[in-house]
């Protein structure tokens, strides 16, 4: 797990800065459950969203950022809580 944090500062980003990337992206009604880093390359995040609309422009967001590419939007599925909808998402991107 380790590993791909110190490929982040191997390609001179400061994961501060990686993840307010994430941060700004993110929708107000979404919030992230994973963050994994795939060899150094990829970044796979997996969250929650109330919108579909939502989510459609979070992986855009993503995709314009400075240290994301590629971003694309692998799963989605209905999940309930509590008697609320939520969508469970997976979005991997390639990290730059």
């Amino acid at each position: 797990m380790l590993q791909g944090y110190e490929d982040i500062l191997t390609k001179n980003a400061h994961v501060g800065d990686v993840l307010e990337d994430l941060h700004t992206a993110l929708p107000v009604d979404a919030w992230l459950t994973g963050i994994e880093i795939v060899a150094g390359e990829n970044i796979v995040l997996t969250g929650y969203t109330n919108s579909l609309e939502d989510l459609e422009t979070f992986t855009k967001l993503l995709s314009e950022r400075k240290y994301f590419e590629l971003c694309q939007l692998i799963n989605v599925q209905e999940e309930e809580y509590k008697g609320q909808s939520f969508l469970m998402f997976t979005i991997t991107c390639k990290f730059l």
